[in-house]
């Protein structure tokens, strides 16, 4: 993934009006754990005109599909895309991507429906394609979470979706045994997850995907073999703040542990919210933090929700706990917690 942002960098540097790598830059970066270079290649490539040429268009419209606010935007210029090139699986892929973002966002089962059956029909179409598959099992892993897995109408998309899970053990490529990781917890089945986040390891697992490695760990309350994998506070201090919690469950590591979390807190900003959270669940010393103004916007802005859902249940005990519950939505908090 680090080779693939250097090349999509360059590219970019050859030609900054080139939408298609400003857009895998973008996604490159958030791969690579580099959030503040996905955001800022994302909203270049979204401010970017798109030209003639309607594969440059397709791009355009993918890099502005992130954020509740661009999503129906979004699928808005798919539909005239689609009136103009009526057989597009390229086009059929990133609409399911899309629409899948708007089901997360709105919580809305029929979005997502509309994204798995898009999903599925590019798969037919380009059955060699990796990102087919990736995405179709990103959407019925979304269906599932909506339909709260009890739902007999979960049932097909917990085959559909077990059928792309399947092609990516065989697969080197780490998001996709990261997702794949997703799409069991979805399904419950821990063990498969367990041994899906393995092989990310085995294959090169960074940034984000690491970070809901170390939130699966301390979930299941387990301090894995790999628990010293060097990760940079930079450019990754999520992924290393959630290694720190899990790591500080080793009497041995404790100590150490605690320090390393205590290092993340900054004057500002969402980490020291977790950073707090963090303290308080490990019954560390938190009174650095005492009277800190903690805005809602920090909570809602953290990128991995499910570590927010593994901390949720400590935060409530820090000293602004009615002041953020109350600036929350009934609807936010139902989405974390």
């Amino acid at each position: 993934t680090e080779l693939a942002r250097e090349s999509f960098r360059e590219a970019c540097v050859q030609d900054p009006n080139f939408v298609a790598a400003r857009t895998f830059l973008a996604v490159a970066s958030l791969y690579c754990g580099d959030t503040a270079g996905y955001q800022l290649n994302r909203e270049k490539a979204a401010a970017l005109e798109a030209n003639d040429d309607p594969v440059e268009e397709l791009y355009a419209i993918q890099a502005s599909m992130y954020g509740r606010e661009n999503t129906q935007r979004s699928v808005d210029a798919l539909e005239r895309y689609f009136a103009a090139n009526p057989y597009a699986p390229v086009a059929r892929i990133i609409r399911a991507e899309v629409m899948t973002h708007k089901g997360i966002f709105e919580q809305d089962i029929q979005a997502i429906e509309a994204a798995t059956r898009d999903a599925d029909i590019a798969v037919e179409e380009m059955p060699d394609s990796t990102l087919a598959k990736f995405i179709s099992m990103f959407a019925h892993t979304h269906a599932i979470k909506l339909y709260h897995g009890e739902d007999p109408r979960a049932q097909e998309h917990i085959e559909s979706g077990m059928r792309m899970a399947r092609h990516f053990e065989t697969c080197s490529w780490t998001p996709g045994h990261a997702f794949s990781a997703q799409f069991f917890r979805a399904c419950g089945n821990l063990e498969e997850e367990h041994a899906a986040y393995e092989r990310a390891l085995d294959s090169g697992l960074r940034g984000f995907f690491l970070e809901e490695y170390f939130t699966h760990c301390l979930r299941r309350g387990m301090v894995p073999k790999n628990i010293d994998v060097q990760i940079d506070p930079a450019s990754e201090p999520y992924a290393l703040l959630m290694q720190a919690m899990v790591a500080a469950h080793d009497s041995l590591r404790r100590k150490r542990s605690i320090a390393k979390i205590q290092e993340l807190a900054t004057s500002e900003g969402t980490i020291d919210f977790f950073v707090a959270a963090a303290m308080e669940m490990l019954g560390a010393d938190t009174s650095n933090f005492a009277g800190r103004d903690f805005e809602h916007k920090y909570f809602r802005a953290t990128v991995n929700r499910d570590a927010a859902d593994v901390l949720e249940s400590y935060f409530r005990r820090l000293q602004n706990k009615d002041e953020l519950i109350a600036a929350c939505s009934e609807q936010e908090i139902d989405d974390v917690g």
